[in-house]
């Protein structure tokens, strides 16, 4: 073969195999486009849900607190703490407060409280709060029903073992409650006794 067709024919070759390296960068359709990490939208599927822990819930309280007997005492209180059971878990919504349900299902093993003050009333630190083991829903607790446990104090007076008491818990959200014959417990004399009430609302 001569110089000149041994040229022509190595341009040729040349020419041959950058035809078929440009048809092989375009021989498929391009990818899609990445959407969010985990969303699956770039695929038509469904977007992933949000993980991590719960956001606290809009649920409030609002309500008034009364005192009379050996102390006595009066105010309103705000109470967003309650929003949450004492592990942390976060009520959705008041219906669920009521419920006494986390995510949808019963918070077993955690006692049911009453919301009330968590700051001080009137300049004094009142608490009355109730404990409810095996809490079954919205109704009406009495002194009768069992594993109810009352904590009230007034400062450094603390009394407990109420001769008799009314819970009412509503759907809502909302409710209150009475109490009478609250002797004094844990250094406070038993000689000394309160009566009282709580009466709140949620939103």
């Amino acid at each position: 073969m001569s110089r000149h067709r041994r040229r022509a024919a190595g341009a040729a070759l040349a020419v041959t195999a950058a035809l078929i390296a440009g048809c092989a960068g375009t021989s498929g359709p391009a990818s899609p486009a990445a959407g969010p990490a985990g969303s699956g939208a770039a695929h038509g599927g469904s977007a992933a849900p949000a993980t991590g822990a719960p956001q606290a819930g809009p649920v409030t309280f609002t309500g008034t607190v009364t005192l009379s007997g050996a102390d006595t005492a009066r105010g309103r209180f705000t109470d967003t703490s309650s929003r949450k059971d004492p592990l942390g878990n976060v009520f959705a919504s008041c219906q669920d407060w009521a419920r006494h349900l986390i995510n949808g299902a019963p918070d077993a093993g955690v006692d049911f409280v009453n919301p009330g003050p968590q700051a001080p009333v009137g300049g004094r630190d009142i608490g009355v709060a109730f404990l409810i083991q095996g809490y079954g829903g919205p109704g009406t607790y009495t002194q009768k029903s069992p594993g109810i446990r009352a904590e009230i104090s007034d400062g450094l007076d603390s009394f407990g073992n109420p001769s008799s008491f009314v819970i009412v818990v509503n759907p809502d959200g909302s409710g209150h409650l009475t109490f009478t014959g609250a002797s004094g417990v844990n250094g406070t004399s038993p000689a000394k006794k309160v009566s009282g009430s709580l009466i709140w609302t949620c939103r």
